[in-house]
């Protein structure tokens, strides 16, 4: 019986020109090639960029709810002070209060 062997498997950590990163898995003795514009950095570079990104995220995230939220809030006490009845402007507004009732401005 012959008994496989395993390749070893390295790991290398990328910083994209684009500012995204990545990592490649490359058996011992050969070289991992880019396959797009970008350097080859530390585990702790990667890291540090990867969680630059996730943080940003975030961050764009939150803006972005905010923003739809007080566009929804906006719609909502315009279509109010039009005379649309709060469960019929609620529900085409999207808008929803933390405790499901209206909310003064």
């Amino acid at each position: 019986m012959t008994d496989l062997i395993e390749p070893v498997i390295n790991s290398r950590w990328i910083i994209f020109d684009d500012g995204s990163v990545g990592s490649v898995g490359f058996e011992e003795g050969t070289e991992p090639a880019l396959w797009a514009p970008g350097r080859f950095v530390t585990e702790a570079e990667h890291d540090a960029a990867l969680d630059a990104l996730r943080t940003a995220n975030a961050k764009h995230v939150a803006k972005t709810v905010e923003a739809e939220q007080a566009a929804a809030r906006e719609d909502f006490d315009e279509m109010l002070a039009a005379g649309v009845p709060e469960r019929v402007a609620r529900r085409l507004s999207g808008h929803q209060d933390q405790d499901g009732g209206r909310q003064d401005a």
